[in-house]
């Protein structure tokens, strides 16, 4: 399900303050996935994996980028955005983080209309 359906009533402006912040998220969950001395190098290589989609996906979605979309495109890196941030910290929980350890989960914070 997305954030932003298809049939939204948002302005232009709201959407890209709502893919600024999701873009900020994105970030913070990305500066939070370190590499520890204790891992090994399975975990260490779905670490980068996982860091690589979070970059690619932030590179693509620059705020620069979301300023001159339109709001159709808006809409839809919106939803990237988000979706790959809850993959981001799924995949973490998932297969890098050791079994009672807290994990980064940045806070989604759901934008309102």
């Amino acid at each position: 399900m997305p954030l932003i359906a298809p049939d939204h009533q948002l302005t232009p402006e709201r959407l890209l303050e709502i893919g600024a912040g999701l873009l900020a998220e994105l970030r913070e969950l990305r500066e939070e996935l370190e590499v520890r001395r204790e891992m090994g190098p399975a975990a260490v290589s779905r670490l980068w994996t996982i860091r690589g989609l979070l970059e690619d996906t932030e590179r693509l979605a620059s705020a620069r980028t979301l300023a001159e979309l339109d709001p159709e495109e808006r809409a839809l890196v919106a939803n990237l955005l988000y979706d790959v941030t809850l993959v981001g910290a799924e995949y973490y929980k998932m297969f890098i983080a050791r079994p009672g350890e807290p994990y980064p989960t940045p806070p989604i914070r759901v934008p309102r209309p």
